[in-house]
Protein backbone atom coordinates (compact mmCIF):
# COMPACT_ATOMS: atom_id res chain seq x y z
CA UNK A 1 0.00 0.00 0.00
CA UNK A 2 1.27 3.44 -0.90
CA UNK A 3 0.93 5.70 2.12
CA UNK A 4 1.77 9.10 0.64
CA UNK A 5 1.11 9.10 -3.11
CA UNK A 6 2.01 12.13 -5.20
CA UNK A 7 -1.11 11.66 -7.30
CA UNK A 8 -4.21 9.54 -6.84
CA UNK A 9 -6.52 8.04 -9.46
CA UNK A 10 -9.34 5.69 -8.53
CA UNK A 11 -10.94 3.36 -11.06
CA UNK A 12 -14.28 1.71 -10.27
CA UNK A 13 -15.42 -1.00 -12.68
CA UNK A 14 -18.87 -2.61 -12.76
CA UNK A 15 -20.70 -4.75 -15.31
CA UNK A 16 -21.98 -1.70 -17.15
CA UNK A 17 -19.75 1.24 -16.17
CA UNK A 18 -16.22 2.41 -15.66
CA UNK A 19 -15.74 5.40 -13.36
CA UNK A 20 -12.40 7.18 -13.18
CA UNK A 21 -12.05 9.46 -10.17
CA UNK A 22 -9.30 12.07 -9.86
CA UNK A 23 -9.59 14.01 -6.59
CA UNK A 24 -9.27 17.74 -7.17
CA UNK A 25 -9.45 18.92 -3.56
CA UNK A 26 -6.24 19.12 -1.57
CA UNK A 27 -6.14 18.28 2.12
CA UNK A 28 -3.68 20.44 3.99
CA UNK A 29 -1.12 18.81 6.22
CA UNK A 30 -2.52 18.08 9.67
CA UNK A 31 0.03 18.08 12.53
CA UNK A 32 -1.60 15.23 14.48
CA UNK A 33 -3.15 11.91 13.61
CA UNK A 34 -0.46 10.77 11.20
CA UNK A 35 -3.01 9.56 8.66
CA UNK A 36 -3.34 6.17 10.33
CA UNK A 37 -6.39 4.98 12.19
CA UNK A 38 -6.79 1.92 14.36
CA UNK A 39 -9.98 0.83 12.62
CA UNK A 40 -10.40 1.71 8.95
CA UNK A 41 -13.66 2.72 7.34
CA UNK A 42 -14.49 5.44 4.84
CA UNK A 43 -11.41 6.67 2.97
CA UNK A 44 -9.95 9.65 4.83
CA UNK A 45 -9.76 11.94 1.75
CA UNK A 46 -13.43 11.26 1.02
CA UNK A 47 -14.37 11.97 4.64
CA UNK A 48 -12.38 15.21 4.59
CA UNK A 49 -14.02 16.31 1.33
CA UNK A 50 -17.46 15.63 2.81
CA UNK A 51 -16.61 17.75 5.84
CA UNK A 52 -15.25 20.52 3.64
CA UNK A 53 -18.54 20.79 1.77
CA UNK A 54 -20.31 21.52 5.09
CA UNK A 55 -18.45 24.87 5.29
CA UNK A 56 -18.01 24.52 9.05
CA UNK A 57 -17.53 27.58 11.22
CA UNK A 58 -16.18 27.80 14.79
CA UNK A 59 -18.84 26.73 17.28
CA UNK A 60 -20.80 24.61 14.78
CA UNK A 61 -22.06 21.23 16.01
CA UNK A 62 -21.60 18.27 13.67
CA UNK A 63 -23.99 15.35 14.26
CA UNK A 64 -23.30 12.12 12.40
CA UNK A 65 -26.26 9.80 13.12
CA UNK A 66 -24.60 6.84 11.36
CA UNK A 67 -20.98 7.57 12.20
CA UNK A 68 -19.63 4.07 11.67
CA UNK A 69 -15.99 4.18 12.75
CA UNK A 70 -16.08 8.00 13.03
CA UNK A 71 -13.77 8.64 10.07
CA UNK A 72 -15.75 11.70 8.91
CA UNK A 73 -15.90 13.13 12.43
CA UNK A 74 -12.20 12.56 13.01
CA UNK A 75 -11.12 14.06 9.68
CA UNK A 76 -13.38 17.05 10.37
CA UNK A 77 -12.02 17.54 13.87
CA UNK A 78 -8.44 17.60 12.61
CA UNK A 79 -9.07 20.57 10.33
CA UNK A 80 -11.99 22.32 12.03
CA UNK A 81 -10.87 22.15 15.66
CA UNK A 82 -13.25 24.76 17.04
CA UNK A 83 -16.41 22.78 16.22
CA UNK A 84 -18.22 20.20 18.36
CA UNK A 85 -18.65 16.61 17.15
CA UNK A 86 -21.17 13.90 18.09
CA UNK A 87 -21.42 10.49 16.46
CA UNK A 88 -24.10 7.83 16.87
CA UNK A 89 -24.45 4.35 15.46
CA UNK A 90 -26.68 1.35 16.14
CA UNK A 91 -23.89 -1.17 15.43
CA UNK A 92 -21.71 -1.86 18.49
CA UNK A 93 -18.85 -3.12 16.30
CA UNK A 94 -18.77 0.20 14.45
CA UNK A 95 -18.87 2.10 17.75
CA UNK A 96 -15.92 0.05 19.03
CA UNK A 97 -13.96 1.13 15.95
CA UNK A 98 -15.05 4.74 16.50
CA UNK A 99 -13.90 4.56 20.12
CA UNK A 100 -10.52 3.11 19.12
CA UNK A 101 -10.03 5.76 16.43
CA UNK A 102 -11.06 8.57 18.78
CA UNK A 103 -8.67 7.31 21.45
CA UNK A 104 -5.81 7.35 18.92
CA UNK A 105 -6.68 10.93 17.99
CA UNK A 106 -6.71 12.03 21.62
CA UNK A 107 -3.41 10.28 22.34
CA UNK A 108 -1.82 11.96 19.31
CA UNK A 109 -3.06 15.32 20.61
CA UNK A 110 -1.63 14.57 24.08
CA UNK A 111 -5.04 14.37 25.72
CA UNK A 112 -6.73 11.49 27.49
CA UNK A 113 -10.40 12.47 27.26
Amino acid sequence: QVRFPDFEVRVLISDSEVLIDVPILVQLSVPIGGGELVSSGLAAPVAWAMARTAELKPGDCVLDPMCGKAITLIESSLCWTKCHYLGLDIDSTQLKGASDNSRLLLEAAGRTS
